[in-house]
């Protein structure tokens, strides 16, 4: 069915996963956009920068889920620069996330003959789930809560509003990708 609603497939005589389409790329799905870059964030700030905690404290508290860490937890997640608040300290590795993604994924060959494959960040649900059958994370995440969709920032990371989302996003060349998923909350 894929290859008769796709452009090419008939004209060609092949299936969609023969050479069929003119486009003949296939995408990697990558989601957690921001929960990785607040957790380099994390480690950035705390660990390397102030020093108010050992890499292996932050490293032991996320293996143990936070479990007698709170206060730890608490600081991270009140006094790190996270993505989604139009902030360069955030913003630049989330930037940075992104076009390694780009680099490592973009133009490698996949099955199909002559094609490539090509980052999306277009996550549904897949998040939840990931984040379900994950460990906790150096963000103040907790093992088994969603990880951060698409490209949108970790779930109660914004705290800037609306645009502050946006200009952070705007960061990113959405251009190298097959497609980019945003998912705005807001509050009644």
């Amino acid at each position: 069915f894929l290859s008769v609603v796709i452009e090419d497939c008939i004209a060609k005589g092949k299936d969609y996963y023969d050479g069929g389409p003119r486009y003949n790329t296939s995408y990697i799905q990558c989601c957690g956009l921001g929960t990785v870059t607040d957790s380099f964030a994390a480690f950035k700030k705390h660990v390397f920068e102030e020093k108010s905690c050992t890499m292996d404290r932050l490293l032991n508290a996320v293996s143990g889920n936070f479990t007698g860490e709170e206060v730890l937890r608490q600081t991270i997640m009140n006094r790190t620069p996270f993505f989604g608040n139009d902030d360069d300290y955030a913003d630049d590795i989330a930037v940075q996330v992104y076009n390694d993604l780009v680099g490592i994924i973009d133009g490698q060959p996949n099955i199909k003959p002559g094609g490539k494959y090509h980052l999306n960040m277009l996550s549904t649900t897949c998040h939840v789930y990931f984040g379900k059958v994950m460990g906790a994370t150096p963000n103040g995440r907790l093992a088994g809560k969603s990880i951060s969709d698409g490209t949108s920032p970790s779930h109660r990371g914004d705290t800037h509003g609306p645009s502050a989302v946006i200009k952070s996003l705007a960061k990113l060349d959405h251009v190298k990708s097959g497609g980019t998923l945003l998912n705005q909350r807001f509050l009644p």
